[in-house]
């Protein structure tokens, strides 16, 4: 039989992973979501220099 210190210790291990996992996906949407931004925010800025007739 395992004893109960070892598998406490087991699904402790198994929460900590599935919480670094969990902020690790968390983390990326976040960085994904902060590039798109950017992303469009520098196209606009592009759009409004070219209608205003900015340099290229």
């Amino acid at each position: 039989m395992v004893s109960n210190f070892s598998l406490l210790f087991f699904w402790g291990l198994w929460f900590l992973a599935l919480l670094a996992a969990g902020v690790f996906v968390l983390v990326l949407f976040w960085r994904l979501v902060r590039a798109q931004e950017r992303s469009a925010a520098a196209q606009e800025a592009i759009a409004r220099n070219s209608a205003k007739g900015g340099e290229r």
